[in-house]
């Protein structure tokens, strides 16, 4: 596999530069496939000024759980100020979406939570 440092080593800058556009292309499909299936993966990639704390390992731990179908009800009960609603609230139904495209309604109120979404973003 090719590493940066290699990269770097090769004479003709026209492949260096395609080689680093591929490592790249290559990191950010990981990435991708990573926020996909794991729902702290996604709120990173989303929201990359997030402190994450070990409460929400915890939160995305029944998240997941909850897209797998492992549960089919949850009740969060923490403290104010642990980003509950921003989780569960925001995040959450557009990790849902992005999982099945079949739980999209275009309803008023999803439009709403759109347009909120991409306020924060």
């Amino acid at each position: 596999m090719l590493t940066l440092e290699k990269i770097n080593k090769i004479k003709d800058p026209i492949k260096r530069r395609k080689l680093k556009e591929d490592l790249v292309n290559a990191d950010e499909a990981a990435d991708r496939k990573e926020a996909h299936s794991d729902f702290l993966s996604f709120v990173k990639q989303m929201w990359p000024e997030f402190i994450e704390g070990s409460h929400h390992a915890r939160i995305s731990e029944k998240f997941n759980k909850l897209a797998s179908g492992e549960i089919t009800r949850l009740i969060i009960n923490m403290p104010p100020r642990h980003t509950k609603s921003e989780f569960a609230s925001y995040f959450l139904p557009a990790w849902m979406i992005g999982k099945n495209s079949k739980l999209k309604q275009p309803t008023q109120q999803n439009l709403q939570l759109v347009l909120v979404v991409r306020q924060k973003i």
